[in-house]
């Protein structure tokens, strides 16, 4: 048994050389004893056990992960093609200035916040018969959107995200900033922040995030408090915005961290003692045979009362910011045309998102100070391509099928992907056709971005610009009914996906297809192209129900 300890003990030290930490804190020994009661000697003997799973898991994640998510460098711009009169886009209205802006937003989340359809009835909370189909598309009937911070129906879904808890420490902070040199990009960020998020939950304790010294992230996203900071907690847990000359260093009980992983070993006692490890949700659900186990963080559910951990991303991230008046500035038709398009009540939005590979051929020339040419995409990547419309047809195909009142007036895809020439030949192909639905025909329009495909890994220096449109691909993708992605380990669109709770499907390659006719088996409809990895949506209608009951 010694033995077997001590070798497990090994392959754990072994595990933590794979990750780089930088933790830099100053406990202040007068503040130490507060009078903050932490958790008795025996419930931390008790919470001991699942922190070392915890510890472990995430170990094994950080050192698997190798991918590289999708950057960009262009402004975000619209692509529709529609022959129906009444789904021609509006024209940009130029940049908006000053209060003006201000004023917009107001209007727009006033006008097009998105409200959840509450189920119709609690019986499909039962999907685990096991006659039904786990790859089946959306129920249009019962799917919803995630709810809006400051909803009836967000603190539904999201009901530790009331009160904050007194802070373990005076000032208590957790800083974090992604590692200088880094070839990890938005999704390991966003990532990062939701996990630092969650354990500042826990203790009280305030957070603040950048993407580094040369990216103003604040012309992109703000905390709700720049809108509303009529209630204090706002101002200590949601204003993470961090001040010039701001000096973690300086401060009492403040902790800086800089990796994509964040481990509450690393930090100091206000995490240590009174918060129980996060999930790192950045490989969650990623790939066609995820193996994420949501069991390993069942003690959260100790602090945070009501945590949901398929949720647990959408309810930080939603909570933590909405998009800034300034980001009119990378997209001019954010506020008056592509989010009021995308949140469209009778519009059914499919996002779909392609990896070709271009992003690193693009990164490759750069680094050798030369131009990447697209060119008409071949092999690997004309098959991810095509293994995702397969994909996005079939579960588009299956949701018109089902609308038999009328619910869609259209279809939207918001097509993503770091190749523009993919983007551009799915516009052409897809774009401005109708389909067949059970009563009428409806349109099917393309919405893509202008992104040139560069990563926003802080390796390269990315300015604001760069940043942007990484970003703004990323938000867009959450921005719709269902998301596709291409198969293998790549993050960015799954990450995307669960900052809205959206539905997650990822492509089946076309080897694969072949293999499983070779077998005998059947290979039509949905459950032939795509493979679900993640859906919260029994989730949402069980707790909306339960709300409601109250």
């Amino acid at each position: 048994m010694a033995v077997k300890v001590i070798h497990l003990l090994g392959l754990l030290l072994a595990g933590y050389t794979l990750v780089t930490l930088e933790v830099y804190f100053v406990l202040d020994a007068a503040a130490a004893n507060d009078g903050s009661s932490g958790r008795s000697s025996a419930s931390q003997a008790a919470a001991a056990a699942p922190r070392a799973i915890n510890e472990a898991a995430q170990v094994s994640a950080a050192a698997a992960s190798s991918a590289n998510d999708l950057g960009a460098s262009s402004r975000v711009a619209a692509n529709a093609r529609t022959d129906v009169a009444d789904t021609k886009q509006q024209r940009p209205h130029g940049h908006l200035k000053g209060t003006k802006e201000q004023d917009l937003a107001k209007r727009f989340h006033n006008i097009h916040a998105v409200q959840p359809v509450k189920p119709e009835t609690p019986s499909r909370l039962h999907v685990h018969d096991a006659s039904a189909n786990v790859n089946a598309a959306p129920d249009i009937r019962t799917s919803m959107r995630f709810p809006q911070y400051g909803t009836e129906e967000f603190t539904r879904l999201c009901p530790y995200m009331g009160d904050l808890p007194k802070p373990v420490h005076p000032n208590c902070t957790l800083v974090l900033h992604p590692q200088p040199g880094s070839n990890e990009g938005l999704a390991a960020w966003v990532s990062m922040i939701v996990q630092g998020h969650l354990l500042t939950r826990q203790n009280g304790c305030g957070l603040k995030f950048d993407y580094g010294p040369n990216i103003d992230v604040s012309s992109l996203i703000v905390p709700y408090r720049t809108l509303d900071s009529s209630t204090a907690w706002e101002d200590q847990v949601s204003n993470w915005l961090i001040p010039p000359n701001y000096d973690c260093g300086k401060l009492s009980h403040c902790y800086v961290h800089s990796t994509a992983t964040v481990r509450i070993t690393g930090l100091g006692n206000a995490f240590r003692r009174y918060t129980y490890e996060a999930p790192n949700y950045r490989y969650a659900y990623v790939g066609l045979n995820s193996r994420f186990n949501a069991t390993l963080y069942e003690p959260i559910k100790t602090k945070l009362v009501g945590f949901d951990v398929k949720l647990g991303a959408a309810c930080s991230l939603g909570l933590l910011f909405h998009p800034s008046p300034d980001i009119v500035k990378y997209e001019p038709t954010f506020y008056s045309n592509l989010l009021p398009t995308l949140r469209e009540e009778r519009t059914l939005v499919l996002a779909v998102y392609i990896r070709s590979g271009f992003a690193d051929v693009a990164t490759a020339a750069e680094n050798r100070g030369e131009n990447a040419t697209d060119s008409i995409v071949k092999g690997h990547a004309r098959g991810h391509m095509e293994d995702s419309v397969a994909c996005a047809v079939a579960l588009e195909e299956d949701m018109i099928s089902q609308d038999t009142g009328g619910k869609y007036g259209r279809v939207v895809w918001m097509v993503v992907s770091d190749s523009p020439t993919v983007k551009d030949h799915l516009a052409d192909e897809y774009g401005g056709k109708h389909l067949q639905a059970p009563t009428r025909s409806i349109p099917r329009q393309i919405l893509h971005t202008t992104a040139k495909g560069m990563h926003t890994r802080p390796k390269r220096g990315p300015s604001t610009a760069d940043f942007a449109a990484g970003f703004l691909d990323w938000y867009l993708l959450a921005e719709s009914d269902v998301v596709v992605t291409t198969g293998g380990i790549y993050s960015f669109g799954a990450v995307a996906a669960i900052r809205t709770a959206r539905p997650l499907y990822s492509a089946i390659s076309a080897g694969a297809k072949e293999n499983r006719i070779k077998k005998g088996l059947q290979c039509q409809g949905v459950s032939c192209h795509c493979v679900k990895t993640y859906d919260a949506s029994d989730e949402m209608a069980r707790l909306m129900v339960a709300g409601a009951s109250k």
